[in-house]
């Protein structure tokens, strides 16, 4: 039945089966890998919108992201493995010495001491909660263009965010636990600690007080869930977002998270804190409404599920409105929860909770206040035959709500809900050995994978199986629609958003064609028709041929040069581009010397000049005719001067040797002393800087200052984002 398991090797026959009955099967596993560790959270894979992977384990964060680079082929799907490692000590939150109070204590409060990790953090038992709990990622964009932070909270209470550098690593940029814990810190010692220490009190009334002072501060600080809100663009401000975090007292903090201009530091700041009855917090979920508006979705251990209207003002100001209860307490607690915009201005809100799944559909009423009511609610049992451990939605436009849920019997179920909120739930048939059970399930930003993460369930010996933890992705569409996406956006003139936003297509092509060796048969019928006519092509239509192109070169079906004129035709716009929308009046010398580079590359690739281009160059005060002749200028020599010479005849020097680097490729460049210099994709500058920004797919350059923008650049040939 193809349960058997090859312990030797630690590789897993799966067997998928497709039943006719079944009209979105998981087809095929794309990757298979596996980890060492153990399991500790449920619902421990994240999929990012811009195409990353968390995956939690006891030991650290791993992070899987696909380059979507078609340079090697023969391989289903090529990921790249980082890591978050776990702190190497407890976060300690206590402003209390424990050793003036132990004494007085009785063996009840003894033991309620050291068992709260969040009380006494330096017992032996605490270095076990150093692991992570959740990591949730951002909204695209807070992090720069396309890109996204990473929120992680540790069972300790240690919430941070982390960025991903220039050289793949994970830096943290900003601690909010310890933010606030200086903070209350500095409020407890203007409150009551002159009274409880200026008074005499017998040394057990005062260890009982410093108990109880000791449990309710420690627990205000302890942060024990949080949430992402969506992106808040003002008008005259830097997007940013909203770090909901739950403590175990009930509260509520707001921070918002924004960016410090094109710098890699963040600015942080608490909005509002919000005291509720929410001491066991299990689940966070946000929900756009509007621009500047939202609700959250709270979630407990006793099972009552809350919705909390909010919107944001001026000068900061957040507003909550009036809380709306779904669900009282059954102690059965709602683990899992996920929302969803309908197209008649209403939401539904669905709720898992043991193997129920309970779905509520809820509209925004029309009131000065933020507030909600309720609409319809309804709920299942039979969707799912044991305990959920983690579900996801899936894009659909058929349904209402579409989502996958796995169960710890080792299941993975297709639910379906329409309008009726009536459930349609169907078993997908995965095969797998039985010691296997899936804890974490996530689809990709445009529901063409899903990721799930298996561990053994069952006692197994250390010394055979190191590896106990696997993630396998899955192809949750065809190839077929996922290549009639991209036509489609190819299709379309001045379309936004670039290859970036359809990345996780164009790996299910390109697992595709590495399996097969060649391309599905409507990309291949895009790429013939789109040969000789590049110049007509749209934006998003010359990076796709591109990007096919260079898969066609990998599986030895095609040219080198279809490449290259396909990057040069690429460069030309961004060039034209630059040049149709650049002022004259503003522009500093960096500019003006990238004016020539353009000039020069122009002349050396046979390009009509552009008028435009010569009424700039005159009004920085260098003519064009000096730089677009078909023989490019002279190299100074190392003794020449770089204000003198480099400056007006449009070569750069070499920042060792004074030498001068001309532009002839964007791949290699060096000066008369054979020193190699990368040059930047925007501006055709030499890139001095370290780091630069870098292109992972095309090992192209940018600088880190951008010369011709104000925002974060993109790869100007593939759209990938710049580390």
């Amino acid at each position: 039945e193809g349960r058997e398991a090859c312990r030797s090797c630690r590789i897993y026959v799966v067997r998928v089966r497709h039943f006719r009955s079944c009209k979105m099967n998981i087809y095929d596993p794309a990757y298979v890998t596996n980890f060492t560790g153990l399991v500790n959270a449920h619902a421990a894979v994240s999929w990012s919108p811009h195409n990353r992977i968390s995956v939690i384990t006891n030991e650290a964060v791993r992070i899987l992201s696909s380059p979507c680079s078609p340079s090697e082929s023969g391989y289903p799907l090529h990921l790249e493995k980082m890591c978050i490692d776990n702190p190497v000590e407890p976060l300690d939150l206590t402003a209390i010495k424990l050793d003036s109070m132990i004494s007085y204590l009785d063996t009840d409060q003894q033991h309620c001491l050291m068992l709260d990790t969040t009380m006494c953090p330096g017992t032996i038992n605490s270095d076990l909660h150093r692991t992570y709990h959740r990591a949730l990622w951002s909204p695209l964009h807070l992090e720069g263009r396309n890109r996204c932070l990473l929120a992680t909270l540790t069972l300790d209470h240690r919430l941070q965010l982390w960025r991903e550098n220039a050289f793949g690593q994970w830096l943290c940029v900003t601690e909010p636990s310890a933010t606030y814990f200086a903070m209350a810190k500095a409020r407890w010692k203007s409150q009551d600690w002159a009274s409880v220490r200026g008074t005499k009190r017998a040394g057990m009334t005062m260890a009982l007080e410093q108990f109880e002072l000791l449990r309710e501060r420690s627990h205000a600080v302890a942060a024990l869930e949080m949430s992402w809100s969506h992106l808040f663009e003002p008008p005259h401000e830097r997007p940013f977002a909203l770090l909901v975090e739950a403590t175990r007292s009930g509260l509520l903090l707001f921070w918002k998270v924004q960016r410090v201009d094109r710098s890699r530091s963040f600015d942080l700041k608490l909005l509002k804190e919000e005291q509720t009855s929410l001491t066991r917090a299990a689940r966070l979920c946000w929900q756009k409404t509007s621009a500047d508006s939202g609700f959250l979705v709270l979630c407990s251990n006793d099972g009552t599920i809350n919705l909390l209207p909010l919107k944001l003002g001026g000068n900061d100001e957040l507003v909550v409105g009036a809380w709306l209860n779904l669900w009282e307490d059954d102690l059965i607690p709602a683990q899992h929860a996920l929302c969803k915009a309908c197209s008649d201005n209403t939401y539904l809100v669905c709720v898992a909770k043991g193997r129920f799944l309970l779905c509520f559909r809820v509209a925004q009423d029309n009131q000065a206040e933020p507030s909600l009511s309720l609409k319809g609610s309804n709920f299942t049992r039979e969707a799912c035959e044991a305990h959920i451990t983690a579900f996801d939605q899936c894009p659909s436009t058929e349904w209402e709500l579409h989502l996958f849920a796995c169960t710890m019997s080792g299941h993975i179920m297709e639910v379906k809900i329409n309008k009726e909120l009536e459930f349609t739930n169907e078993k997908l048939s995965i095969e797998l050995p039985w010691m296997l059970q899936p804890v974490g399930l996530n689809i990709s930003p445009n529901g063409i994978f899903m990721a799930i993460f298996y561990h053994i369930a069952t006692p197994y010996n250390y010394n055979v199986i190191r590896e106990p933890l696997q993630l396998t992705i899955y192809n949750l569409v065809s190839v077929e629609l996922a290549c009639q996406r991209l036509l489609s956006r190819a299709a379309e003139q001045g379309s936004e958003g670039g290859l970036c936003s359809l990345v996780d297509c164009l790996d299910r092509v390109h697992s595709f064609a590495s399996s097969t060796s060649a391309l599905p048969q409507p990309l291949e019928d895009f790429v013939r028709e789109s040969r000789e006519h590049l110049s007509e092509l749209s934006s998003f239509g010359l990076k796709l041929f591109s990007f096919l192109t260079r898969i066609n070169v990998s599986l030895s079906k095609g040219e080198e040069s279809d490449v290259s004129r396909t990057n040069e035709e690429v460069l030309w716009r961004h060039v034209s581009a630059v040049i149709e929308n650049c002022n004259a009046e503003s522009l500093d010398a960096r500019q003006v010397r990238s004016l020539h580079h353009f000039a020069n590359w122009m002349a050396l690739t046979n390009r009509t000049p552009i008028k435009r281009l010569g009424i700039l160059l005159e009004a920085a005060g260098h003519p064009q005719a000096e730089t677009t002749t078909a023989t490019p200028p002279p190299l100074p020599s190392s003794g020449t001067k770089v204000e003198d010479k480099h400056s007006k005849s449009g070569v750069d020097s070499c920042p060792i040797c004074d030498c001068g680097v001309l532009v002839e490729n964007l791949d290699s460049w060096e000066c008369l002393n054979h020193h190699k210099w990368g040059r930047c994709m925007h501006s055709l500058l030499v890139c001095d800087e370290s780091p630069n920004r870098r292109c992972v797919p095309c090992g192209l350059l940018s600088h880190r200052t951008p010369i011709w923008t104000d925002g974060d650049p993109l790869c100007l040939f593939c759209d990938t984002t710049l580390v």
